[in-house]
């Protein structure tokens, strides 16, 4: 007996979903993001902000409620 399972969509561990025959492929039609440096000046001030509610150390890829964050830190 032979079982098949078609998937039409994936849930990332980030939470986001893709279409299932996408997954693995490069997005070719993503530009790159470019910041102006009042941006960059931001992200310094948010980083600092972030890492004084969740005590440890941020970087671009940490995820606010994974961290341990909860939605009564974000009104903070």
């Amino acid at each position: 007996m032979c079982l098949q399972v078609n998937v039409s969509q994936l849930q990332l561990a980030t939470g986001k979903t893709i279409n299932a025959n996408k997954f693995g492929k490069a997005d070719a039609g993503a530009d790159k993001l470019e910041l102006t440096s009042d941006e960059q000046t931001m992200i310094q001030d948010l980083k600092k902000v972030w890492a004084g509610i969740l005590n440890v150390d941020v970087e671009l890829a940490t995820d606010f409620f994974k961290s341990g964050a909860g939605s009564m830190d974000v009104v903070r």
